[in-house]
């Protein structure tokens, strides 16, 4: 069958690329490995077609739009120019070759001017009012108007997570299915250079993320100086891209003990790997996540993973077990979550790694795009016996 994904973005570089794109990539090659033609349509600074390993992938470019002032009508405008325009690329597609089933992207309520012929189901690549943006939570509530008015269109709704998809299941009264988020390792050598030049001999616990508040940057803030504190030799370290002075604000309340908190941009998975493997513990207390692909690449390194009970992290951590679980915005239960990974004995560390990698083994393609695939299968089904 021939799938076509419509996005906000898609990967196109070797650099850091955020979950969505990394999703897309990993299921449009496996479903090309097993035959199927695979395209992508979404948004861009210019347009262009171009083939990357084998996906079919269609650039449109973005045009400005007049900026209100309004977060309610800056937000509408960029969504209706957004669907508009990804909409118009798919019927040019459509003319071309035969498409099988289309799968939208939640993000901006890509699917609300949907009107081909053809299945189309919508994945939950998040739902906009479930993630506390300070600021911006009218223009939030707008973007998740948006999702619910784009899965009117839908023939079927999924997502990743038990937690959004019960959420938006209550929300828009129809059936919200799950299906998990497939994941493997990229491959290619790891690049220890940045590890070797900030890490190397160094005991630490590590983030890594899009710094804004809702990954947790906050409460880090508040953990931060009775970590370092309690043990002299201990470095937090701080990757991604974001706002920096969320960073600032974690250097801050370290005080004395500010030289212990390292941070550097978003780099490349290869250079990650290294400084993953090598930490105490990777410590993602986010406020909300859908399928946190931090935490799965952690685990599936063989990492100990600390992550925020409620809010999906469950899904993946058994406490104690697979990783630990803290309280979302809670700083003593963060602290304590990472004493207990870092008292450890070394027997138990290991018992916990290994109990990670093995839950990520469930998300390999060969299961959870084969879930995939027959749901396709069954949408297209349904909506034949429809006519």
């Amino acid at each position: 069958m021939h799938v076509v994904y419509v996005t906000t973005d898609f990967v196109d570089n070797a650099g850091p690329t955020t979950g969505l794109p990394k999703y897309l990539l990993r299921v449009g090659l496996t479903l090309l490995k097993w035959g199927h033609e695979v395209s992508v349509v979404t948004c861009s600074n210019r347009t262009v077609a171009y083939s990357f390993y084998g996906i079919d992938v269609y650039r449109v470019r973005r045009p400005q739009i007049v900026k209100y002032g309004s977060q309610v009508k800056d937000t509408y405008a960029a969504c209706q120019r957004d669907g508009h325009i990804l909409n118009c690329a798919l019927h040019e597609l459509a003319r071309k070759k035969k498409i099988d089933i289309i799968q939208y992207a939640s993000l901006f309520g890509t699917a609300h001017c949907h009107d081909l012929p053809v299945p189309a189901v919508m994945r939950l690549s998040s739902y906009a009012c479930m993630w506390p943006v300070r600021g911006r939570e009218t223009a939030q509530n707008t973007f998740a108007e948006m999702e619910r008015l784009a899965s009117e269109k839908c023939d079927a709704v999924f997502g990743p997570s038990y937690v959004v998809a019960d959420r938006f299941r209550r929300d828009i009264h129809r059936p919200v299915d799950v299906i998990e988020t497939p994941f493997v390792m990229e491959s290619g050598a790891d690049d220890d250079t940045l590890y070797r030049a900030l890490l190397y001999g160094k005991r630490y616990v590590f983030f890594y993320g899009t710094l804004v508040e809702y990954k947790g940057l906050g409460v880090i803030a508040q953990t931060v100086y009775d970590l370092l504190c309690r043990d002299r030799s201990l470095f937090f370290v701080l990757i991604g891209d974001g706002d920096t002075g969320l960073v600032d604000a974690v250097r801050a309340a370290a005080k004395e003990f500010s030289d212990r908190v390292i941070y550097h941009h978003a780099v490349g998975f290869p250079q990650l790997k290294p400084i993953i493997r090598n930490a105490q513990a990777v410590v993602l207390p986010s406020l909300m996540e859908n399928f946190a692909n931090a935490c799965v690449e952690s685990m599936a390194l063989g990492q100990i993973v600390i992550g925020t009970e409620g809010v999906s992290f469950e899904q993946l951590i058994t406490d104690g077990v697979s990783g630990f679980l803290c309280r979302p915005g809670d700083a003593g239960s963060l602290l304590h979550a990472i004493r207990r990974a870092l008292e450890l004995p070394e027997e138990q560390k290991a018992a916990i790694r290994e109990k990670a990698r093995e839950r990520t083994e469930l998300l390999a393609p060969e299961r959870v795009v084969r879930q995939l695939e027959a749901y396709y299968e069954q949408i297209i089904r349904q909506k034949r016996s429809e006519v």
